[in-house]
């Protein structure tokens, strides 16, 4: 049964929207929100599906979504709007900032390694629990003791999270604030954001659950790919810190430690960003365009051209040096954006962002001065067509 949207669109983006409903209908447990920008303005604002299956709680305009690594494109922003106001420097090394850090053959590594993936510290080998990601020092010693897997900038692996709990340490030793206070009082506020990295108790009830995929959506073919690609576990001691923050893969767990309400108030700036699609795309417009920041008073764009351009310079590509080694294509990152690739054509050249674990993707357009979020509750099934395809109905209505 076919499950229709609910918000508003610019007839012109009507494909977008058609996209949109198939994606409900492809995870029929779940719901999802999607928003568009172009030159500014919201020309698509769409929500559907459920929001909490166990309350029978539907998405609304207001039900924000768990973005998992998209928070990684907020990361970046937060850094590079310190870089613009002169109190972070991409190509000083993390230790100017938090000495300790410098252990182990580590003094070397600059902040700009870090958001390119280069730092080699993807994973930790000291045991974590939940508890310690929740607190977050336990996770900042381990970082401090932890060699480098391979020498820092000749390679690159994804660091899942290590990327977001280093960047945090670095912004808090720098300015005194954490991201997550600096993203509310110099970004969110100012433009009238429901975005956050360290969600507070009062808003806990408007966030979605988190869904696994539906194990039975999985080629046989693809699962004995899985399984060979996952002999090597760098990856997924990556994503889970070695298991401390369970996340639903089909293959390896359908156990997540994502729908914990203490998770989504801790600090986590790789992967816990939380907020509503409207929010995410507003933010990523405000990179190449204007915005209505709500207090009548446009904003943006938010950073310098030459900020930007910067990091949309491609910095990491092919294959990685950990991990399961994937055919190509591969994920091609800038300064902690994704960028446009032929595993992510996105709009094109002018796109950048970050995709994230449960499907969804936000990302900026500079050629097309579109700001975009989609942010399902449920894991796709594999491959996961439903941003791709969403994407591609934009490109067909933008002409």
């Amino acid at each position: 049964m076919s499950r229709p949207s609910h918000g508003y669109h610019d007839p012109r983006f009507e494909p977008v929207v058609d996209a949109f409903d198939k994606s409900l209908d492809a995870g029929p447990f779940g719901g999802a929100s999607l928003a568009v920008y172009q030159d500014g303005d919201l020309v698509v604002d769409v929500w559907g599906g459920i929001a909490d299956v166990t309350a029978g709680r539907p998405w609304s305009r207001d039900t924000m979504a768990l973005a998992y690594s998209c928070t990684k494109s907020i990361a970046t922003i937060v850094v590079l709007h310190l870089v613009d106001q002169g109190r972070i420097d991409l190509d000083t090394t993390v230790g100017t900032y938090w000495p300790e850090f410098d252990a182990n053959g580590k003094q070397d590594v600059t902040v700009r390694q870090v958001l390119a993936h280069r730092a080699g510290v993807p994973v930790v080998d000291a045991p974590l629990t939940f508890d310690d990601v929740v607190d977050g020092e336990p996770v900042l010693r381990a970082l401090e003791d932890q060699k480098p897997l391979w020498q820092p900038g000749t390679a690159h692996g994804y660091h899942a999270i290590t990327l977001g709990t280093i960047l945090g340490e670095v912004v808090r030793r720098a300015t005194g604030s954490t991201m997550g206070a600096i993203l509310r009082r110099e970004l969110s506020e100012p433009l009238g954001l429901d975005l956050w990295i360290g969600l507070p108790e009062a808003e806990h009830s408007r966030v979605a659950t988190v869904l696994p995929a539906d194990p039975r959506d999985v080629p046989e073919q693809l699962r004995e790919q899985l399984a060979v690609m996952l002999t090597d576990d760098t990856a997924i001691r990556a994503v889970t810190l070695n298991g401390a923050v369970p996340i639903p893969l089909v293959g390896v767990s359908m156990e997540s430690a994502w729908n914990n309400a203490r998770l989504w108030a801790a600090e986590v700036p790789a992967g816990n960003g939380i907020g509503t699609a409207r929010s995410f795309a507003k933010l990523h417009a405000a990179l190449v365009s204007e915005v209505d920041s709500g207090d009548g008073e446009p904003r943006g764009p938010l950073l310098r051209p030459d900020t930007l351009q910067d990091a949309r310079r491609a910095l990491s590509s092919g294959p990685q040096i950990t991990g399961p080694q994937l055919p190509a294509p591969h994920t091609v990152w800038g300064t902690g954006f994704m960028t446009a690739s032929q595993a992510h054509p996105l709009l094109g050249a002018g796109s950048f962002g970050h995709d994230g674990a449960a499907g969804g993707l936000c990302f900026a357009d500079a050629d097309a001065r579109v700001g975009f979020a989609y942010l399902p509750s449920q894991f796709g099934s594999l491959p996961d067509q439903r941003s791709s395809d969403i994407v591609a109905a934009l490109v067909e209505s933008l002409g």
